[in-house]
């Protein structure tokens, strides 16, 4: 599998769960787009991301909140300097009304996962070719065996993720849904 097609695998995953109504957004205000562009001010030029769920409110056609996705089809861990570039983006193309997650097939240097952390950029260990898993806060020893999981290689769940909010768990349909709960909690505050 090529970046190309990790990208699409990763939109078809978000897509698929979308459209299924598990993770509580109706599919009629929220759609999932390849190779967004979005204006940067700071730049005055488009910005390119791998895929991103533009929410729009009932009857409105601009969407409100951006959830941005990029995907790192590295054979190595996705090091802090690309969360940094990352979040730099996001804070360009709308600041509050975008959340950010990072998908990895190989994972996250330990200081990536200490940066997203703090910056709320949610982080996906995925591994197409193998079985779901998902991410939560380290709490407890389970949250820092997942915490492992994103950093090493070796791993027996196909999927490892950290929340936009915090949350670590190695379930996939659990972290899309705690992404899609943060969603609502921002559009409730907003």
């Amino acid at each position: 599998m090529n970046s190309a097609e990790y990208e699409l695998e990763v939109a078809n995953v978000v897509e698929r769960g979308i459209q299924d109504g598990d993770h509580g957004l109706d599919p009629s205000c929220a759609r999932v787009i390849q190779k967004p562009k979005y204006y940067s001010r700071d730049r005055e030029r488009d910005i390119e991301f791998d895929a991103s769920v533009e929410v729009t409110r009932p009857k409105e056609s601009d969407p409100f909140l951006y959830w941005v996705i990029e995907c790192k089809h590295y054979n190595h861990n996705v090091p802090v300097d690309d969360a940094e570039e990352f979040f730099a983006k996001l804070q360009q193309i709308g600041g509050a009304n975008s959340k950010g997650t990072i998908v990895s097939k190989t994972g996250f240097a330990s200081g990536t996962i200490a940066f997203c952390r703090s910056k709320g950029i949610g982080l996906w260990r995925y591994d197409p070719d193998g079985e779901p898993a998902m991410v939560v806060q380290a709490d407890n020893a389970r949250d820092h065996a997942i915490i492992d999981g994103m950093i090493e290689c070796h791993f027996t769940p196909h999927f490892f993720g950290l929340a936009t909010n915090g949350y670590l768990s190695n379930e996939l349909e659990d972290l899309v849904g705690c992404e899609v709960w943060t969603i609502g909690q921002t559009i409730e505050s907003g």
